[in-house]
Parts: structure tokens; sequence; C-alpha cells
């Protein structure tokens, strides 16, 4: 999977929250994607085997009907804790 070191995007809404974490809409190279933020804690726990197997089977995927990744970003966000994300294509639904 493509790690994108120079992931510089802008956030323009939080669409939603799971088990993992959260999806925002961001702008990413000009175009509109999801960006879905992991804690790493979340990574550790014994879920993590999941999620792990959702970001390979997800990138192997190639289908109209399927959200495409376009990579993955890891960053220390303001309590200094490590957060991973997927950019995916956005979907309007």
């Amino acid at each position: 999977m493509l790690f994108l070191t120079t992931f510089s995007y802008k956030i323009q809404t939080k669409k939603g929250h799971g088990a993992y974490g959260v999806v925002s809409q961001a702008i990413y190279q000009g175009d509109m994607v999801a960006w879905k933020q992991l804690e790493a804690e979340e990574l550790e726990n014994e879920k993590s085997g999941n999620l792990k197997k959702e970001f390979y089977h997800q990138q192997m995927m190639n289908h109209d009907n399927i959200v495409k990744v376009r990579g993955w970003t890891r960053y220390e966000n303001s309590d200094n804790k490590a957060v991973y994300g997927i950019v995916m294509e956005h979907m309007e639904l």
C-alpha cells in the first residue's frame, strides 16, 4: 500500500465515526477524499487483525462498486499520540 509521506490535506467535514475511528471528508491533491483516522492504541487491541485485513483487501480490489484506497498516513496528534489513516476516494451518498 502506498505510504503518503507528504500527505497534505484540508479537512472539510467530519462524516462519521465507527468502531475504529473517525471518517472525515478532506481535500488531497485537489481531489475530494475520505480519510479514516485511527489512533495507534486501536491498532494494538484484539480488533487490529480485522483492521489490517481491511487495509490489505481493500487496496487489492479493483471494481467500480468498491471504494478505492489511495494510500495510508501516520502522524502525531496534539496529544503526541500516533494516528494512522486510510485515504480513500470520496463517494457521495
